[in-house]
């Protein structure tokens, strides 16, 4: 008979946010890329994470990390992509969230 190991490893902690980054990961990826792609520019969803935290330790919203690639970088229009284009169709996919954009680093 095998005995149990002394230390046990043990499984991670599942990130509570992980579904809801793949659904808005899948949003941008179907309503937003498409068309920043026609424009010779891309947009990358790094990742979902909790914003800052109230009294209580509850996140205030979440933050969500993208990041911009080709044309985007240093265009003056990718502003307004980010807020009447990705931010838009976040909120109206996820009313329920309160999820605020963090536009991270510049690759071209």
């Amino acid at each position: 008979m095998r005995s149990m190991p002394k230390n046990p490893i043990k499984k991670a902690a599942k990130d509570p946010n992980a579904e809801l980054f793949e659904k808005v990961k899948v949003c941008i990826e179907e309503r937003i890329k498409p068309f920043i792609q026609m424009d010779g520019g891309d947009i990358e969803v790094i990742e979902l994470v909790n914003g800052p935290l109230d009294e209580k330790g509850n996140p205030l919203h979440k933050v969500l990390r993208i990041q911009l690639h080709g044309a985007c970088v240093g265009c003056s229009a990718s502003s307004f992509t980010l807020q009447f284009g990705v931010q838009n169709a976040i909120n109206e996919e996820f009313p329920d969230e309160d999820i605020m954009l963090e536009q991270i680093g510049v690759e071209e």
